[in-house]
């Protein structure tokens, strides 16, 4: 059986999107990531553990409720 979304990510794929705010296929995580005071200045130690605690999870099948637009200013993309 597959993981679900976030099970099939490596670990360069999410520390990139913890550091940077990017996703595994290239898009933005804006507004959400990347957080300045948070993940991107985060120890290597500390997001391998974060990684492997995420990974070690068990996959959770619940659908996904749709997201509302975003009102201004978090509507604005880089």
């Amino acid at each position: 059986m597959s993981r679900p979304e976030f099970g099939a990510w490596s670990y360069p794929a999410f520390e990139r999107a913890m550091r940077q705010g990017i996703h595994r296929d290239g898009h933005n995580l804006y507004p959400a990531f990347p957080y300045p005071r948070g993940f991107t200045k985060a120890s290597e130690e500390d997001l391998q553990a974060l990684y492997a605690y995420l990974m070690a999870q068990p996959a959770v099948k619940q659908a996904n409720a749709a997201s509302p637009a975003s009102p201004f200013p978090f509507n604005i993309r880089r």
